[in-house]
């Protein structure tokens, strides 16, 4: 516990600090760059946006997951943690959401196109704010 509470608020950070308010989870949720035993360790939470849109999937599906909104609407937000803490060194004193850095280099936000797969459009459920638990700073 003492080990995990700290490594769980590290990564908390990078998923959801700067982003969005405003409820829809392609907007205050990012996922995270990271290598597979990382993935392992945090049963495939970097796959974070996947795991708002789907919050009662299983860890094991998240992953591909990911890909399948990824194939549908483009990269969703996603920095690696250490690019990261870069650019929240670079500018300490932020006080505002619009002035931590939102996405890393080559990702881009997600634009969702008239229908989606399974029937439906992922963006009105991802724009709805549907989550278990939305995470919200402030």
């Amino acid at each position: 516990m003492v080990i995990t509470k700290p490594v769980h608020q590290l990564q908390n950070t990078i998923e959801h600090l700067g982003l969005s308010h405003e409820p829809g989870i392609l907007e205050n949720t990012r996922s995270t760059r990271t290598n597979a035993l990382f993935r392992w360790l945090c049963w495939q939470m970097p796959c974070h946006t996947a795991h708002h849109i789907f919050p009662s999937a299983p860890f094991w599906r998240l992953r591909n997951l990911n890909d399948k909104i990824e194939s549908k609407a483009g990269e969703v937000w996603c920095m690696g943690w250490i690019e990261f803490q870069i650019e929240l060194i670079r500018n300490p004193t932020a006080k505002d959401a619009s002035q931590y850095p939102r996405r890393g280099a080559g990702a881009r936000r997600a634009q969702y196109p008239d229908r989606g797969w399974m029937g439906r459009n992922p963006g009105s459920i991802a724009r709805s704010g549907r989550c278990c638990h939305m995470t919200r700073a402030g």
